[in-house]
């Protein structure tokens, strides 16, 4: 095998493999979060989409960026990065 096919084979093979830089995210439920914890309301990686909030007690969390607070149900779906 000639070394342009070898780099294409590769290119192909490694195409669909994130990037060192994308950010995987886990579905989780609002409950199972600890106190403190922060996490993403989506798996979106955009940051204006996707903003950080920081769980404060079993029912409320603080949107880091803009300060909003707001109250959550134990079930409802968040992600965190993994």
């Amino acid at each position: 095998m000639d070394d342009k096919r070898k780099v294409d084979n590769w290119s192909n093979q490694n195409a669909e493999m994130p990037g060192v830089s994308m950010q995987d995210f886990e579905q989780m439920k609002f409950g199972d979060l600890d106190s403190d914890e922060v996490y993403w309301l989506n798996d979106n990686r955009v940051g204006e989409q996707n903003q950080i909030w920081k769980k404060l007690d079993d029912f409320s969390a603080i949107n880091l960026r803009t300060g909003e607070q707001k109250a959550w149900n134990s079930n409802d779906t968040v992600f965190m990065r993994i």
